[in-house]
């Protein structure tokens, strides 16, 4: 009966920690990306390209916003 409830609980264990990864990793990408764009623009770099990136992601919007104040 232990051996069991020890199994169930690391499988539960197991599965909030994936569903935790995943929104940590998908989190720090959009973070990442909107570093990025900060970084290029304080340094002068190539302008910010909003067209390659995807439409419903925050680096996109932030870009659009950059993109927009610099005009």
């Amino acid at each position: 009966m232990n051996d069991r409830l020890l199994m169930m609980t690391l499988a539960v264990f197991l599965v909030f920690a994936v569903f935790i990864f995943l929104a940590v990793r998908l989190g720090f990408g959009e973070v990442n990306a909107i570093f990025h764009l900060l970084h290029a623009q304080r340094d002068k770099h190539a302008p910010p390209q909003p067209d390659n990136m995807k439409t419903d992601s925050l680096s996109y919007q932030f870009a659009r916003q950059m993109e927009q104040r610099e005009k």
